[in-house]
């Protein structure tokens, strides 16, 4: 499997090795939200949100595969996306079973993958290394998971540091396709969905793609509903209750799968002459709106 490796990899080994104790563990870097501070409102209300949503599609990504040109899958995420938990991350990691579907789907195409999550980080690094880490590589799809590193953190934390990277990607990569990855663990992930809610690093995140068209799966939901249901256990899918095992990943890519296997047809995205208006007024002077 063709892979890209982060900047200077020796730096990045001991990043990891510092965080993978502290890998969903949450809230990273950010605390939790002042008192009274009121959560903004969402298109798709409040508080079960759908486990997926369209945006502006994925038609960029599937209209390059079906004409047979290169396409590079990015993958930016935590220890989830690296594939912790699995017997084997590069062949059965929910990253790995992705890239073999793409490829054996569009046999034509030269697929190869971007993988530039580090364990143990969330959206705030990730806002700090997306140029260096995720931009080099060029990807035509990325998708993005820092829903279970995120847990905790307050609101305009995480607002605030997704934004950036969409508007990154937005910015550098235009024709890029996004793809939001919900995952999730025990940790009070587990008693929101039991409640009928849905987890606040799930929400915090949604609006930001709802606010820039970006496409999402929320795969963490069906794990909670194989778990709370009875059909399967922690054991099963999730031994450390994060981390998944190979079942578990299998359980993420086939929501991954089934979005795309809707989405194949979906018409290339025209580039945006304009960003919406930022969020987060800070963000507009990094990136400011052409």
């Amino acid at each position: 499997m063709q892979s890209y490796r982060p900047a200077n990899p020796r730096g990045h080994l001991l990043v990891q090795s510092l965080l993978v104790a502290a890998v969903c563990i949450s809230p990273l870097l950010a605390s939790r939200a002042s008192a009274g501070a009121s959560e903004p409102p969402l298109a798709s209300g409040k508080r079960l949100l759908p486990t997926t949503t369209a945006g502006h599609g994925l038609g960029n990504t599937f209209a390059r595969l079906r004409e047979g040109k290169s396409v590079t899958l990015g993958y930016f995420g935590g220890s989830i996306t690296t594939g912790v938990g699995s017997s084997n991350p590069d062949a059965l990691s929910y990253r790995a079973l992705t890239t073999a579907w793409f490829k054996a789907q569009y046999p034509g195409a030269k697929i190869s993958e971007a993988n530039a999550a580090i364990g143990g980080t969330g959206s705030v690094i990730g806002a700090s290394r997306i140029d260096k880490d995720l931009i080099p590589s060029h990807p035509d799809l990325v998708l993005i998971e820092f829903a279970v590193n995120d847990n905790g953190a307050d609101r305009d934390t995480l607002g605030r540091a997704m934004e950036r990277i969409i508007r990154t990607l937005r910015t550098r990569l235009p024709d890029t396709d996004i793809l939001m990855v919900y995952t999730m663990q025990a940790d009070r992930m587990y008693d929101f969905y039991k409640s009928g809610e849905t987890p606040d690093s799930v929400v915090y995140h949604q609006r930001v793609a709802e606010h820039y068209g970006c496409s999402s799966v929320n795969v963490g939901q069906e794990l909670f509903n194989q778990i709370h249901s009875g059909k399967a256990t922690w054991k099963d899918l999730a031994p450390d209750t994060c981390h998944p095992s190979d079942a578990g990943y299998r359980l993420y890519f086939e929501q991954i799968r089934d979005f795309l296997e809707k989405h194949k047809r979906d018409k290339p995205r025209r580039q945006a002459k304009t960003l919406p208006k930022p969020l987060y007024p800070e963000n507009a002077q990094q990136y400011p709106t052409p």
